[in-house]
């Protein structure tokens, strides 16, 4: 059990774990079926565990249990420190304690969850040089029980997601899962990395098959797999438009100048030809409340191209999780538990923040914040109403309350000055 022990605990109910960038023991199934025993033991002389993931899930589940209120557990941590696979690791024991006795209807919902979250990282997730299944949305899970504790349903939210899997890709991003990056352009240039693409194929197959299993263990039917396909087909062929100013023309708009490509994707839409390249060329803007229509040379047409592959893709992935959402949620449930999962800090070293990356930048300085008066604050009360503060030394920390109230305050915050 102490062999690559990866976890320690602070405080009753936080959890500190260091990503050991391999597959560790202390994780296995039979450790969980470990702490499910400790779990179920109610006996005074029990052994008593070191800390874990699945420790924390069991007092979470325990805690819901006996007070019948709503848990949450907060993932919180820099890029690749391994948030991704805690979360798992805490809906696995969770699993664990919830569906077991369920018979039928918990080994269909046993499968179902991780199935969901298989879809989830498939379209959300990425590899890079610093983690292989780096997650590029938030998420927030209900997992949802009925008052004997028995997993009923789950529901999630998804929040910030990158909207562009391919477009301007940095060097050190290689390509969304199960995608082929040497045919398209969205999945990134030649770099340093591209060697490791002879390496991943084999593995990508596979996922790309386990990804069909779990559509249609979340219940997509296989016309529903196809056009999700497609649609994927469609997105990347798009990216692969190239445009070009027709001195034959009288108009300046660009046109199309691979029509190959374009009758693809015109053809995977279901889109006309011609309507699909007049919607890339041009541009409706609203002056003096006029509609007046714009052309768009080469460079605007490609942004226009962009902005739809963008648009697309976020409609793809909306559309699969309120799908899994319908499938999986449930209304009559008792309690929930609830897991938060944030990417991390975002500095892109290759090219400019976006709006997107400031967003998430910006919820993980409100996270730090609540996390820190929670570890460093929360007793103060209690330590001045037994009269013992004085006694009590205090932890010196950094406190970022001053840059959350520079960005969010009202007036004067910058994000107040951008919404004006």
């Amino acid at each position: 059990m102490c062999t690559d022990s990866i976890y320690t605990k602070i405080g009753t109910s936080t959890l500190v774990a260091v990503n050991p960038h391999k597959y560790v023991p202390t994780n296995s199934d039979s450790v969980m079926h470990k702490y499910a025993a400790e779990y179920r033991d109610t006996s005074a002389g029990k052994e008593v565990l070191p800390p874990h993931i699945f420790q924390l899930a069991n007092h979470a589940y325990y805690h819901m249990r006996r007070t019948l209120q709503d848990q949450s557990v907060l993932l919180s941590g820099e890029t690749g420190s391994g948030k991704l696979e805690s979360r798992r690791l805490a809906i696995k024991a969770l699993l664990e304690l919830s569906v077991s006795s369920l018979g039928k209807k918990g080994s269909k919902l046993a499968a179902q969850v991780p199935a969901s979250e298989f879809v989830l990282e498939s379209f959300g997730n990425a590899w890079t040089l610093f983690n292989p299944n780096m997650s590029r949305f938030s998420k927030y899970t209900d997992l949802q029980f009925s008052d004997r504790g028995h997993l009923s349903g789950i529901k999630t939210l998804d929040y910030y997601l990158e909207k562009k899997p391919g477009c301007a890709l940095p060097e050190e991003r290689q390509h969304l899962h199960l995608l082929d990056k040497s045919v398209y352009r969205y999945l990134g240039s030649q770099s340093s990395i591209g060697t490791r693409l002879n390496t991943i194929r084999e593995e990508d197959a596979n996922k790309f098959d386990q990804l069909k299993v779990a559509l249609k263990t979340i219940g997509l039917s296989k016309r529903h797999v196809a056009q999700t396909c497609q649609l994927v087909a469609a997105i990347l062929h798009l990216g692969n438009l190239e445009f070009m100013v027709d001195r034959s023309r009288n108009e300046d708009a660009a046109v199309v100048r691979n029509i190959d490509i374009l009758e693809i994707v015109a053809d995977f839409l279901g889109v006309q030809l011609y309507a699909l390249e007049a919607a890339l060329s041009y541009k409706m803007k609203l002056l003096k409340k006029e509609l007046c229509m714009v052309f768009l040379d080469p460079d605007g047409a490609s942004d226009n191209r962009d902005d739809l592959a963008k648009t697309l893709y976020s409609l793809l992935f909306a559309w699969l999780n309120e799908h899994i959402n319908q499938c999986l949620c449930r209304d009559d449930f008792a309690t929930f538990i609830g897991l938060f999962d944030l990417p991390g800090p975002q500095n892109m070293s290759s090219r400019p923040n976006s709006l997107d990356h400031f967003c998430i930048n910006f919820a993980n300085e409100r996270l730090h914040n609540w996390i820190q008066r929670r570890l460093f604050e929360s007793h103060v009360d209690e330590y001045a109403a037994e009269g013992i503060s004085r006694f009590v030394p205090t932890v010196p920390y950094f406190d970022n309350a001053e840059c959350i109230r520079l960005l969010q305050n009202k007036p004067g915050g910058l994000i107040h000055i951008m919404d004006d």
